[in-house]
């Protein structure tokens, strides 16, 4: 058989079975993403299944996602799982004089396919669903694929020029530093961008905005651990200097959304409570609920001045519970973080590169940093392990810090370790900041430290102290003069995570009204532990030295209650049933009902309702 008729079976036998192959990727991701725990999904379908991408001559690395009206692009790069907003799919792309874009330029068939794969994965997910919410959203992505398939068949007279296929897929970015405009496009090609469509300054020239707003957000930070990085200038040069700051105001009057991770972070990206959002289940499978709390939360719908202002938003690192293909991309519109687990040295690499992506135009980053809930991947990192205690070592690096440990058996090697890991990050942070300061002036920096919770060992044993120290975590902003005053009275107001995008966004409004921003407030800080097969708990901080805590002797059911109006009973029932307690100071005794203030009464009612 002659070399032609070899390679035109070749042809037909790959055309023949593509179809069966996408078909079969699809029908893989969707089962993945409704049988998976949500916080160990991913969007690649790993090496295994890459021969189904062989056939279709796809690379398996590359992903492209519809999520609510818009297409993002997953990629895995040398720094991990790498995503943008798809602003534009066209085959031409127009790069103005002196703008940035973020790009990448894939094959008219190919790009097709990786449609097609979202949304047959779309359509099997919109079949396997029972849920009306659900439905509604992923009908909702699967119009923008049918609309975004159509573009692809645009057959367009373009330019001559190949692109490289080595480069084909990967992700790009590129600067038009010429003085006049430049379009570029590629034979048989499409090309799918990012323009932040923002220029140099900001774009109402009458207020002063900050140019640049970096949020880092620090697992299990509280401010007991501030006040030990302030009177240690030596180990923390650049964490004590921030907090020592004349401008460093933190929100003492504060709690958290509970005592782990996973619903804080909800809160905090969404701008919904607890009460509101209802993710509490550790083992829950199946994010698309997820993801269509994110696109219609008050975040995605209420930041007005952050999106007209902070064009590029991004998010570097990984928050142990939320990944991009969760919904960050809601508000993000450029994520990097490693598929599991990012220690400091990878979340400095991602950060850094972000800050040389945005270069001097305004940007918001949100930098995840999770060694300081524990050494990630079990590993005590360099600098901050090289001061460590021989004591530590000798006794086998033991580490006492969750809600799974028995506390008072290593308290010092878990303390001499907890330290170790700040000192690491003290030397990412600085060098972040500084990279940042090269392009942006250090006054035109918006900076804030934020944690899900706090420390389960900084207390002195008492009740008050336990709570105190684990549910207010650190809450603190470095503004620049014009908003010293408005984020000091902000400081006095209860604060909860699920507003503080809403803080920022009501700081940037021309008066600077504290007045809209307080509407979002409660009278009193709260924290609600809801956690499977454990009593329910709600903790009100009256006032800076007391907390009322009530216990419900109703348990929170061990397997999921996905029932929103279910889970409201429940959780009704267990408000109804249990014991309170007074705690400050050292004091700390059981206090009935009746004797409540008022106040916590018709709060307690309030939140019920």
């Amino acid at each position: 058989m002659s070399k032609y008729y070899i390679k035109a079976l070749k042809i037909f036998l790959r055309r023949y079975f593509k179809v069966y192959a996408l078909l079969t990727i699809s029908i893989i991701r969707a089962i993945k993403i409704k049988s998976e725990r949500i916080v160990e999904s991913e969007v690649s379908l790993g090496n295994q299944w890459k021969f189904l991408f062989k056939i279709c001559k796809l690379n398996n690395e590359c992903l492209i996602s519809a999520e609510s009206k818009h297409l993002y692009f997953y990629n895995i790069s040398n720094q991990g799982i790498e995503s943008f907003k798809i602003q534009s799919l066209n085959t031409k792309l127009k790069i103005n004089k002196n703008e940035s874009c973020i790009f990448s330029v894939i094959n008219n068939r190919n790009l097709k396919d990786y449609l097609l794969i979202d949304l047959y994965t779309k359509i099997i997910l919109n079949f396997l669903t029972s849920m009306k919410s659900e439905k509604l959203y992923i009908k909702e992505c699967i119009n923008t694929l049918k609309i975004n398939l159509e573009k692809v068949n645009d057959l367009e007279i373009i330019n001559k020029y190949n692109f490289n296929y080595r480069f084909e897929g990967a992700i790009q970015y590129f600067k038009n530093n010429k003085n006049k405009n430049q379009i570029i496009s590629f034979k048989d090609s499409k090309i799918i961008s990012f323009k932040s469509e923002n220029k140099n300054n900001l774009i109402d020239q009458r207020i002063k905005y900050p140019k640049r707003i970096i949020v880092f957000y620090l697992d299990n930070l509280s401010f007991s651990t501030v006040e030990i990085i302030k009177k240690n200038k030596n180990l923390f040069p650049n964490l004590s200097s921030l907090f020592l700051n004349k401008k460093f105001i933190h929100f003492e009057n504060s709690m958290s959304i509970s005592n782990w991770t996973y619903p804080a972070a909800i809160s905090f990206l969404t701008g919904n409570r607890f009460e509101n959002h209802k993710k509490y289940f550790p083992q829950e499978r199946n994010y698309i609920d997820l993801i269509n709390k994110f696109y219609s939360s008050p975040n995605f719908n209420g930041l007005k001045n952050i999106y007209k202002n902070y064009k590029l938003r991004f998010r570097a690192g990984t928050n142990w519970r939320m990944k991009h293909h969760h919904g960050l991309h809601a508000f993000f519109n450029h994520c990097i973080s490693n598929p599991n687990m990012s220690d400091i040295y990878s979340v400095l690499g991602q950060a850094l590169k972000q800050l040389d992506i945005a270069e001097s135009q305004s940007s918001f980053h949100w930098i995840d940093i999770m060694d300081t809930h524990h050494p990630v991947k079990n590993s005590i990192l360099p600098p901050g392990s090289l001061s460590l205690e021989n004591k530590t070592l000798i006794e086998g690096l033991n580490f006492e810090n969750g809600s799974k440990y028995k506390y008072g058996e290593h308290i010092s090697s878990t303390l001499d370790i907890y330290l170790s890991q700040i000192k690491s990050i003290d030397n990412a942070i600085g060098m972040i900041l500084n990279h940042s300061f090269k392009k942006i002036s250090k006054d035109d920096h918006l900076i804030s430290f934020i944690s899900d919770h706090g420390t389960h060992v900084l207390n002195d044993g008492s009740s008050f102290s336990i709570n105190n120290e684990l549910h207010n975590p650190l809450i603190s902003f470095i503004p620049t003069d014009e908003y010293l005053e408005y984020f000091e009275k902000a400081s006095t107001l209860a604060f909860s995570p699920a507003n503080f995008f809403k803080l920022i966004n009501e700081s940037l409004t021309p008066n600077k009204s504290i007045f809209k921003y307080g509407k979002y407030c409660f009278k009193y800080p709260y924290s609600q532990i809801i956690y499977p097969n454990q009593p329910y708990r709600l903790l009100i901080k009256y006032s800076k030295k007391i907390i009322y805590v009530f216990k419900s002797k109703i348990i929170i059911p061990k397997k999921p209650v996905l029932d929103e109006q279910k889970l409201n009973s429940i959780l009704r029932n267990c408000l109804s049933e249990g014991t309170w307690r007074f705690t400050k100071d050292k004091y700390d005794y059981e206090i009935s009902e009746q004797r409540l203030p008022k106040e916590i009464k018709d709060f307690l009612q309030l939140l019920i309702s």
